[in-house]
């Protein structure tokens, strides 16, 4: 089980560090849901939950009109139960959307490939684990709560600083647990180079 309310209640509380009005809904992960959010055009999609890896590999999005569908993310239907959204079904429903997101942050496991997606869909900037990596919860919680107080805070912190700034509150916060290298875990993939990153717009 992801300890879902700590991450929340961990960006929540950032966002009111700030001393900033920012906007932003917490929904069940479905497929309608998913829908409503990109149509309500936000700057930040956020993504927490279960990221699996399959044997059939579509890196750099090759093959996805295949049969296989890819690695996938956990969401549930309408029942409550686990449902599998992998890499063919996310295209699909990108494609479809007017997307102004300026970043998509999906702390789950093995969730490079699924990152992959929300880049080639026209997202500069895509947060996620290494492919080959687990992530431990508490560490997401660590990233997203100094991620999200550097991204909107008034000091115009660029989307890839934010990202360096997280990794290292990771590193210091699993050094002091004794569980190092967390921190190496996450990637942040645009498609530019770090020092061409433009200042994140976030007023």
């Amino acid at each position: 089980m992801l300890n879902f309310k700590s991450e929340y209640e961990g960006i929540k509380n950032a966002l009111k560090k700030i001393n900033r009005k920012v906007k932003f809904s917490q929904k069940v992960a479905t497929k309608a849901n998913f829908a409503k959010i990109l149509d309500s055009s936000p700057l930040v999609l956020h993504f927490s939950g279960h990221g699996v890896k399959v044997h059939t590999q579509l890196s750099n999005n090759k093959n996805l009109d295949s049969g296989d569908g890819g690695d996938y993310l956990v969401i549930e239907d309408e029942y409550c139960h686990g449902e599998e959204f992998n890499q063919k079904m996310l295209m699909r429903i990108l494609q479809e959307s007017n997307l102004e997101i300026q970043v998509a942050v999906v702390l789950s496991c093995h969730s490079e490939y699924i990152g992959q997606i929300f880049l080639k869909a026209g997202i500069k900037h895509v947060i996620c684990v290494g492919r080959e990596f687990k992530i431990d919860d508490k560490a997401c919680i660590a990233f997203a709560s100094s991620f999200y107080t550097q991204l909107f805070s008034r000091h115009n912190s660029t989307i890839c600083q934010a990202f360096d700034t997280a990794v290292a509150a990771v590193g210091t916060e699993f050094g002091k647990e004794g569980f190092a290298g967390e921190e190496h875990k996450f990637r942040c993939i645009t498609d530019h180079k770090k020092e061409m990153c433009e200042v994140s717009t976030a007023d």
